[in-house]
């Protein structure tokens, strides 16, 4: 049976005093066997549509179709991806007007990953990255310049850096061995990046320790926030405001409590 996958935007236009919604563009694709689309928002530039479609030529191979609309919905191109079935997708992301797709190899020989990679002109790339760590992924982002990933091996943190340059995965240090629980992977706009873990102190206080790293994997700088005992830090965001303030913003609940209070 086909069905009709939409993708829409809604503008919004005040006339008199009364709020009237009006759709203004609409794309659709009709879809069979019960194929979806997926969607990478790309801001101003648009978005991407992605899709798992059979290779009808290589039954050990998956084709994944990329399809790329502007902010008109305007098709701008299509290309095709063929990857070894034993990867299944984990994750997307989009970011220096570049989308990425993560893919994990599941078999108990292979453990390497593997990031597809485009451009706004459609030039994909493939970037094979090795890894000899059966972690439990839990999340990734990536630059023009390198991929962090990040997961749990045997219950504590791990993250990994990938250099596009030099190619060669670094297990970043000071995180596997904190006994705490990942809550951000933020990129600033100064070459570094901020790995938020929630966990306890050494006084057995619940709280938020802000990792900063270069893309070389060198720790910049580590903020354990200070809070009484009354409250716990159970989940926090960053955003880095200029070259000496970092906004954290987050949760708390009452001392070795997980529900928030405020």
């Amino acid at each position: 049976m086909n069905r009709t996958f939409s993708v829409f935007i809604l503008c919004f236009s005040f006339t008199h005093g009364i709020a009237q919604i009006t759709q203004t563009e609409r794309f659709e694709i009709p879809i069979q066997n019960g194929e979806n689309y997926e969607i990478i928002p790309a801001g101003e530039n648009g978005l991407f549509l992605y899709q798992r479609v059979k290779d009808q030529s290589n039954a050990n191979n998956t084709v994944w179709k990329v399809v790329r609309l502007d902010a008109s919905f305007d098709i701008q191109w299509v290309k095709l991806y063929a990857l070894s079935s034993d990867y299944e997708l984990v994750d997307h992301y989009y970011n220096d007007d570049r989308g990425h797709l993560l893919f994990n190899n599941f078999s108990s020989k292979n453990r390497n990953l593997e990031l597809v990679s485009w451009d706004l002109s459609g030039e994909i790339v493939r970037i094979p990255i090795r890894n000899y760590i059966p972690f439990n992924y839990f999340d990734f982002t990536a630059t023009q310049d390198a991929a962090v990933i990040a997961g749990y091996f045997n219950y504590r943190p791990v993250v990994i850096l990938y250099n596009f340059k030099d190619r060669v995965p670094r297990v970043l240090p000071g995180i596997f061995n904190e006994k705490s629980t990942i809550a951000e992977i933020k990129i600033n706009g100064n070459q570094t990046f901020d790995v938020t873990l929630a966990g306890k102190t050494i006084d057995k206080k619940y709280t938020l320790f802000i990792n900063t790293f270069d893309f070389n994997g060198n720790l910049v700088k580590k903020v354990e926030l200070d809070t009484d005992r009354t409250k716990s830090l159970l989940f926090g965001r960053t955003q880095q405001m200029d070259a000496s303030a970092q906004l954290v913003a987050g949760v708390y609940g009452r001392f070795n409590s997980e529900y928030s209070r405020g």
